[in-house]
């Protein structure tokens, strides 16, 4: 026999500006998550589940290392399959890429201003730039 249990208080929030520390409903899913209240969280969207990325994947991780399953609606996740928990794998493998090039683009980018301040590059693009 399967049992449901929905929250009393919405688990995403009334609004998106809401941070993780003004969302009670997910705060007790996550806490009943950790008691293994249940096996599986169901949510229309993966966007119902985190507001950041690294939310996301800190609440996503915990369920993995719980051993509980998702299911997206949306989305059409269901790691409660093999194809599904293939889809999960194969999306969080493209998240970590995608990590990566961010972190190697932003660090290419700091060397790049550096190097350029040194040459007197920021004075040259404030003279031309500052009255735009």
């Amino acid at each position: 026999m399967t049992s449901v249990r929905v929250p009393s208080s919405p688990v995403s929030g009334a609004t998106h500006s809401k941070g993780r520390d003004q969302r009670p409903g997910f705060d007790a899913m996550h806490k009943d998550a950790a008691r293994r209240r249940f096996d599986v969280v169901m949510a229309w969207s993966v966007d119902r589940l985190g507001r950041s990325l690294q939310d996301l994947c800190g609440f996503l991780s915990a369920l993995h290392s719980l051993g509980i399953d998702l299911f997206l609606h949306q989305q059409g996740i269901d790691t409660t399959t093999p194809a599904g928990k293939a889809m999960f794998q194969m999306m969080g493998a493209f998240a970590e890429l995608e990590r990566s090039m961010i972190r190697e683009r932003v660090n290419a980018g700091i060397v790049r201003v550096s190097r350029d301040r040194e040459h007197g590059f920021h004075c040259i693009v404030s003279k031309y730039f500052a009255g735009s």
